[in-house]
């Protein structure tokens, strides 16, 4: 009978299985969560299945989402995806988190209703994804529903006096797109003021079109300074604006600034403004947009 001994806890040790029963701690549930999260990230989706499972069973809402992932059967995975968005909706996470994982869940209308609820009681980001949703529709047995302009204009508002900045914007390319203009390009503006690149960019180029160089060149500035968020294209339609305006020595820093990212046609611009302005620096343009073509040229050459 040592077997069976040896089978039972001995000095008062716990078997594996008591021990895996044990609940988790929170710390530990989370370390089994990010686990899974980069093993599945990895491509590793066997490996994942297990931590993640741990950590959804413990309560964890985004492990329950992560294992929908890696999972196979269609069912499995939609009943994992609403198993995240009970459990996300019990912890009190946002709502948009929770209306994400019902959307994923194909309960759209759940989603909607979700949100709707806490963008009436102010919450800024729940109405703008709301207004994003009535803008572009729900899905339907064809595809895409209709829209619902009229309130996703109210929800967009709600969230934009919130604070959203960002659905300022939206609702004036909203509107803009709809044949309200000079609404749209009011709150378009609005938007820039408040510092979003893109609206700054759009008001930039509007004010430019129209004339309003003062006006252009404030967005357009803007757009080019916005941090992090600054692209090339919006660094180079300032840059090009100031040498239109005969100030290209205020546009060579912006011009050296760009480095190597940037592409053949826009370094054919700055080429034909630095050559328009006679300064030397064209060439050095000119070059790397024919080293350009070549390599490009190439690559075609051999996938033909």
């Amino acid at each position: 009978m040592r077997w069976l001994d040896r089978s039972r806890s001995i000095s008062g040790s716990r078997s594996r299985r008591e021990r895996r029963e044990e609940p988790l701690s929170a710390d530990r549930i989370h370390a089994e969560y990010e686990r899974g999260q980069r093993r599945r990230v990895a491509g590793y989706r066997y490996l994942a299945v297990r931590p993640l499972r741990r950590a959804a069973e413990a309560g964890h809402p985004a492990a329950a989402y992560e294992l929908s992932l890696v999972l196979g059967g269609r069912e499995r995975r939609l009943a994992w995806r609403r198993r995240a968005a009970q459990l996300a909706r019990e912890q009190g996470r946002p709502a948009t988190q929770v209306a994400f994982y019902l959307h994923e869940a194909v309960e759209d209308q759940q989603a909607e209703d979700v949100l709707r609820e806490a963008a009436e009681s102010g919450d800024r980001d729940a109405a703008f994804d709301l207004g994003e949703i009535l803008e572009r529709g729900l899905p339907d047995a064809t595809g895409r529903g209709p829209t619902r302009a009229a309130e996703a204009e109210r929800f967009y508002l709600i969230a934009y006096k919130l604070g959203r900045v960002e659905a300022a914007l939206r609702l004036g390319l909203m509107l803009t797109g709809a044949g309200r203009r000079e609404e749209g390009e009011r709150y378009i503006r609005l938007a820039a003021d408040l510092g979003n690149p893109v609206a700054a960019r759009r008001a930039g180029d509007a004010a430019r079109t129209r004339g309003h160089s003062q006006d252009a060149e404030r967005y357009l500035r803007t757009a080019a300074r916005a941090g992090s968020f600054r692209t090339s294209d919006d660094i180079l339609a300032y840059a090009e604006f100031l040498g239109r305006r005969g100030r290209i020595h205020e546009a060579l820093p912006l011009l050296r600034e760009l480095g190597e990212d940037v592409a053949s046609p826009r370094l054919e611009t700055i080429d034909r403004m630095l050559r328009n302005a006679g300064l030397k620096e064209a060439e050095e343009y000119r070059k790397r947009a024919a080293e350009l073509e070549r390599a490009l040229d190439t690559v075609d050459r051999t996938f033909d």
